[in-house]
């Protein structure tokens, strides 16, 4: 019999957390907007949030260019009547690609519906057993 998921973070998270520098006398929780200049500019896990902040943002900048190429590319490709362009010295090639949408009929739709509660009720009452894996998530402060 496997044992129940809880909601509690995996035990590797909970190291992770512990390893937090803590200071004494403050209630746990949001820090002071004044706390940023409070930390040196030296310690280490700043520069590594910092730069992970940047890169971040510059994946999305270059996500947002690759998204209009590729419209472009699309309508050029699809004006042309052509498939497929590839580079003069044969490196790079683009394709014009189709995949299906596919729509299902109400029968497999409630199918699918109930199938995803009951996936939903074994992993309330512990039948279903889950991996937790430990992920970075950055995000913006506005």
């Amino acid at each position: 019999m496997s044992k129940p998921v809880t909601k509690k973070p995996s035990t590797l998270v909970n190291r992770v957390a512990d390893t937090r520098v803590k200071t004494p006398g403050r209630r746990p929780g949001r820090p002071p907007k004044s706390a940023s200049a409070a930390v040196p500019a030296s310690d280490p896990i700043e520069a590594l949030v910092d730069t992970y902040r940047k890169l971040q943002a510059e994946e999305k900048a270059i996500n947002e260019q690759r998204k209009e190429l590729a419209e472009k590319l699309k309508r050029f490709l699809y004006a042309s009547g052509e498939t497929k362009y590839v580079l003069q010295d044969g490196s790079y090639s683009v394709s014009l690609k189709v995949r299906p949408t596919w729509t299902y009929s109400d029968d497999l739709t409630a199918l699918i519906n109930r199938l995803n509660a009951d996936k939903k009720t074994e992993q309330e009452t512990g039948k279903a057993t889950a991996i937790e894996n430990v992920y970075i998530d950055g995000r913006a402060k506005a």
